[in-house]
């Protein structure tokens, strides 16, 4: 079974590490994270991308054992490029 966003809504697969560039943001509350399925009216970003956001934003969702963050794509702070 599939789970496909709809709308702008992506699926983020966050980190649970801290990332050594943002260890000073992880103080107020950001978060990194992988997109791992994005729906059609996202058209900024792609599966694969390194996300930065904030800690209140999204709704944390469980599917078939593994953790995710649903989130608006205009949510996201920042792309990081590795």
């Amino acid at each position: 079974m599939n789970l496909m966003p709809r709308q702008d809504c992506l699926f983020v697969k966050p980190d649970m590490e801290k990332h050594a560039l943002f260890a000073l943001l992880r103080a107020k509350q950001t978060g990194t994270g992988v997109i791992v399925a994005k729906g059609p009216q996202a058209i900024e970003t792609d599966v694969g991308m390194r996300i930065l956001f904030g800690d209140n934003i999204g709704q944390d969702v469980q599917f078939e054992g593994e953790d995710y963050l649903v989130m608006r794509e205009a949510h996201i702070l920042g792309v990081i490029d590795e």
